[in-house]
């Protein structure tokens, strides 16, 4: 087993272990953090459908557009929210509106080129990741003044959008030079979601050690 096919397993076991941590509250929770689980059930029944192709050699790349809406769509709807917690409702209206047209050009880019549902869609993926990366930015911005509690979501969040774009715009040339540079970039990616998913766990750490309403 690879060290890229290792870091895959745990960082897929830690994304079912924050499943079932943030599934914990749910009830009484507020529509942020019920975005915050429908996010990471789906992340975790994609990778772990990713995983099952990879291991049976098939292409998943078809995967790959399904995540690429949905996993822009979810986290658009996770920062209008929380831009709604802090009473920054023009922005909320911006995210929107925003995500809206972000959603229609993906579409018509599937509509004029089908053929790209069985690639990665680089340029979608750069677009969504960048929108994202302005919500999460504009949001840690405003904490400098407020009080809020999804720091290390959003932190998380955009260190891993950053530094996968990267990743993702050097593969699509680098993958066809060469191959062992492209499993070391692959390596990367994948300690890099690992990453991610512990800053997850230590929000839900830091959300639930909170004696107030879960927001």
């Amino acid at each position: 087993m690879g060290i890229d096919t290792l870091l895959s397993y745990i960082s897929t076991g830690a994304l079912l272990i924050n499943v079932i941590l943030y599934l914990i509250g749910f009830k009484n929770s507020s529509k942020t953090y019920k975005v915050v689980i429908f996010y990471l059930i789906f992340s975790f029944i994609i990778q772990s459908i990713a995983l099952v192709f990879s291991e049976l050699g098939l292409n998943n790349h078809f995967i790959s557009t399904y995540y690429l809406v949905t996993r822009f769509s979810l986290l658009s709807l996770f920062f209008f929210y929380l831009f709604n917690e802090i009473n920054l409702y023009k922005l909320q209206n911006i995210v929107l509106i925003i995500s809206s047209i972000a959603l229609l050009l993906i579409l018509f880019q599937y509509i004029i080129k089908p053929q790209l549902y069985y690639q990665f869609n680089p340029i979608g993926f750069l677009i969504t990741s960048l929108i994202l990366i302005v919500f999460a930015i504009i949001y840690l911005y405003e904490l400098l003044s407020r009080k809020n509690y999804y720091l290390f979501f959003v932190l998380g969040l955009l260190i891993y959008l950053i530094s996968s774009s990267i990743i993702f715009i050097s593969a699509t040339d680098i993958i066809n030079i060469n191959n062992k540079l492209n499993y070391y970039i692959w390596i990367i990616n994948a300690s890099l979601y690992l990453g991610y998913q512990l800053l997850i766990s230590w929000q839900w750490k830091k959300l639930h050690s909170s004696r107030e309403k879960l927001p």
